[in-house]
């Protein structure tokens, strides 16, 4: 990693950072196992399950930025009594609230609850696992809104993404879901969207990234491209402190 001005090497971002990421892992892959119906566990968390717990974790993301909220941190707590004073649905149901409400505010994330692509309506968890993730959320979990000295902020999603492939192994083994380190990314865009950037400086530049998982190429991609397009310059990423020719 590049040094900062003090000379110092920059804090590890969240998304490298294992002291960070396993136990985030670890915490969701046992809610998603108590998602899960007691017969199937034995073959770990159940795609259903997993859509839940997923699910989870993109509103906490969200809720994290100001994007959306409160339902699932400490503020919501109130807000959670009201409803569940005035409502038979249950804590299973203030979770599903928070999933359309995610949704409603953020078109894109609709497909959370496409039957197509999710499991997430055809699996009713039980009542205490919903319980039991939604405290987990409120007291323990980790912000996902976090600093970063180096390497794609918070506001990217990049550790929210990466989640997937922790949670599901079904993803994982099927769709050869491996997720691409930011530091690559940040190193094949120097080498390829850079370079085009100089050679066509007045064109409206395309991307494509027909395998983009959850997005991490588009997202750095994103990024640059912003900065060229309102400011004129396209301040290089810092890979391993330089770009190797």
């Amino acid at each position: 990693m590049p040094a900062t001005t003090a000379g110092r090497t920059p804090a590890p971002n969240p998304a490298d950072d294992v002291t960070f990421t396993r136990p985030l892992a670890e915490a969701l892959t046992r809610h998603a196992l108590a998602f899960t119906p007691a017969a199937g566990r034995r073959d770990g968390p159940s795609e259903g399950a997993v859509a839940w717990v997923y699910a989870s974790v993109l509103v906490a993301w969200a809720e994290d930025h100001g994007l959306t909220g409160p339902w699932l941190r400490e503020p919501a707590a109130e807000r959670r009594a009201a409803y569940l004073a005035g409502s038979s649905d249950g804590i299973r149901g203030w979770l599903a609230r928070a999933v359309h409400d995610l949704a409603a505010h953020h078109p894109s994330t609709w497909c959370l609850l496409d039957p197509r692509y999710s499991r997430m309506r055809e699996t009713r968890p039980p009542e205490q696992a919903c319980r039991d993730l939604l405290d987990w959320w409120a007291s323990d979990a980790p912000s996902l809104a976090y600093d970063v000295e180096t390497g794609p902020p918070s506001i990217s999603g990049w550790v929210a993404g990466d989640l997937l492939q922790h949670l599901s192994a079904g993803r994982t083994k099927g769709n050869a879901l491996v997720q691409t380190p930011w530091w690559v990314c940040d190193l094949i865009l120097e080498k390829t969207l850079r370079p085009a950037a100089a050679e066509f400086p007045d064109t409206t530049l395309r991307l494509v990234d027909p395998a983009c998982g959850t997005g991490h190429f588009t997202v750095r991609a994103v990024d640059l491209l912003w900065e060229l397009y309102t400011e004129g310059v396209m301040t290089p990423y810092a890979v391993g402190g330089a770009v190797p020719e």
